[in-house]
């Protein structure tokens, strides 16, 4: 994936999906990541994401969005897996970012399992992912990892 305006790869209310040997390069707001904080189970695995770039905030999707200020991954939740994956470069904020807020985030907070409380709300005190190994972050402009708002690591 070269030169993206917009994100790399997006796993929207989808869980259980492996997304493994991808490279991304030079593409604008974060760039592997989940949206909406209701995706479990999903892994990303030997992945690659080398300069990631801001998106301009006059062509932001939502004010929600912080893509202005990108991660190479970029997760609402950590229910999922991270294994050897290299984020490269990220000139916006960091190489891996668990934003986790305490919410679901767009149609995903309607999903079935949400209104009946089988999968519950991410909490800022469980901020550790299903795995997370051997995934390398180096030449970001902002740290290697970091949660926000803060807690975890």
């Amino acid at each position: 994936i070269t030169d993206s305006n917009q994100r790399c790869i997006v796993i929207h209310g989808s869980h259980e999906a492996v997304i493994e040997s991808n490279v991304a390069y030079n593409t604008k707001g974060h760039c592997f990541m989940t949206e909406d904080g209701n995706e479990f189970g999903n892994i990303f695995r030997k992945n690659l994401g080398a300069l990631t770039v801001p998106v301009e905030t006059a062509n932001l999707l939502s004010s929600a969005d912080s893509d202005h200020k990108p991660s190479t991954f970029w997760m609402p939740t950590p229910r999922n897996s991270l294994v050897g994956n290299v984020a490269a470069g990220s000139a916006g904020s960091s190489g891996f970012w668990f934003e986790v807020e305490g919410f679901f985030r767009g149609a995903s907070k309607n999903a079935p399992e949400v209104l009946d409380g089988t999968l519950p709300v991410p909490s800022r005190q469980d901020l550790y992912p299903y795995v997370f190994e051997s995934n390398k972050a180096h030449s970001n402009a902002g740290s290697g990892m970091k949660t926000y708002p803060s807690g975890g690591w």
